[in-house]
């Protein structure tokens, strides 16, 4: 009697050994699927917001009138500077009046007028330079390893499109005057340099002010009641064009 109670002893213990064995076994399993839903939810959530990050970090950099580097896009270049011991030159621009465009024309007039503009910067740019666009009427240019000579090409450049724009722009509106001031240096006085440039940028409006430029006539259309103005190259220049 006593051998088969121990059998059946055994036997049970056996069984209730297996059975918490498919037990254990079953939630492990159950632990597992669940886990792995989770870490796929968490990537799936992850790569999302990555997604968005870059996203609105792409448009922060950028303008939204004019598609240019924004100011924000400008301080993240001032904070970390790729090689401060490269030559640089900086060229700040400002639109002459752009309040009258906008008093006369209406701000319709003087969005299309910045994004003139813009179009006209771009096509002055080798793929290596940056321009920006700073404040209301106000922009930067970021020539990498340029000097005095390369920034003076620029400008000239720069001059005879806004001439060309006012060519082809000639039935009474406004008017495209631009000032500009230069300074070159190393990159690590970026701060320095945006400065130099600033001051000479309004020691220009002011001459040109003074002299007569008037950037709006007495009286005129709108430019959507204007001839099409001449298409302005969007492309960049070759990096060794300006050189």
């Amino acid at each position: 009697m006593t051998l088969f109670i121990c059998s059946i002893s055994s036997r049970f213990d056996a069984i209730s050994a297996a059975e918490i064995g498919g037990l254990w076994t079953a939630s492990l399993l159950g632990v597992l699927v669940i886990g792995n839903l989770v870490g796929a939810y968490l990537l799936l959530l992850f790569r999302h917001w990555r997604r968005r990050s870059d996203h609105f970090r792409r448009e922060a950099e950028r303008d939204n009138l004019t598609g240019l580097y924004s100011r924000h896009k400008l301080d993240d270049v001032l904070r970390t500077p790729d090689h401060d011991s490269d030559e640089v030159a900086v060229l700040m621009i400002d639109l002459n009046g752009f309040k009258a465009t906008n008093d006369k024309f209406g701000h319709e007039c003087g969005d299309q007028l910045l994004q003139a503009v813009a179009n006209l910067l771009r096509g002055c740019l080798r793929q290596c330079d940056m321009a920006f666009r700073i404040g209301g009427d106000e922009f930067l240019i970021l020539l990498h390893h340029a000097d005095q000579s390369t920034a003076a090409r620029v400008t000239t450049r720069i001059e005879k499109r806004a001439a060309r724009w006012n060519l082809a722009n000639r039935v009474p509106g406004p008017r495209l005057s631009l000032a500009i001031g230069e300074a070159t240096g190393l990159a690590a006085d970026m701060d320095e340099l945006i400065r130099q440039a600033d001051s000479r940028m309004y020691l220009h409006k002011t001459i040109s002010n003074g002299q007569c430029a008037q950037a709006v006539e007495s009286d005129g259309p709108s430019l959507d009641d204007q001839r099409t103005p001449v298409s302005v190259a969007q492309t960049s220049l070759p990096d060794d064009e300006l050189r």
